[in-house]
């Protein structure tokens, strides 16, 4: 009993070391397991906080898609809109063309008249008189310069042609008459003008 107590005597230094140590360790466990628990927390914050913002970016997503499929039908909307009514503007010009096509007609000897001297149609008559400045009754305003308009004017019949021009200030209206010579070339004469 006697080398119990003097053994246990000798190992109680060693006993109480042990301790000491378990205990400083336990106690570094404990301190590191709380830091690792509110480093947890904090990324347990941050991954709610992400997760938030998340929900709320995919609600804007799902708002902006719905925003921009409401404006892809409102622009095909537009288109359809537009293409109906140029395609009416179209109808309602051609239906124009068409009328104005059967208000005037030259007899055929005036257009075979015409090719014949080298004019295909009527408005290639007219685009020569384009080049003829000095029948123009008036000269232009303010900076504009005066000239015929060959789609604005008429061929009336094989002597005569309702001419118009402008200067974009003022305009007019003009009787001409036209004449080929003998080598068929064509002269033109100011008959009567008025301006609006």
């Amino acid at each position: 009993m006697e080398k119990l107590t003097t053994m246990l005597k000798e190992h109680v230094i060693l006993l109480f070391t042990v301790l000491l140590i378990t205990l400083v360790v336990s106690i570094g466990l404990l301190i590191t397991l709380s830091s690792q628990s509110r480093d947890m927390e904090d990324q347990q914050t941050k991954f709610t906080s992400l997760e938030r913002e998340s929900t709320t970016l995919s609600s804007e997503i799902i708002k902006l898609n719905q925003e921009k499929e409401a404006l892809i039908k409102q622009v095909a909307q537009t288109a359809v809109d537009y293409d109906a009514k140029i395609a009416e503007i179209n109808l309602a010009i051609d239906a124009l063309e068409s009328k104005l096509e059967v208000s005037f007609t030259l007899p055929d000897y005036v257009l075979d008249g015409l090719s014949k001297r080298g004019f295909k149609t009527p408005l290639a008559l007219l685009q020569d008189l384009e080049t003829h400045d000095e029948l123009l009754p008036v000269e232009g305003v303010l900076g504009g310069s005066m000239k015929w308009w060959p789609e604005y004017s008429v061929v009336l019949n094989e002597q005569y042609v309702f001419g118009y021009f402008e200067d974009g200030h003022i305009l007019g209206y003009a009787l001409l008459k036209y004449t080929f010579d003998q080598d068929d070339n064509l002269k033109w004469q100011l008959v009567n003008t008025y301006m609006d």
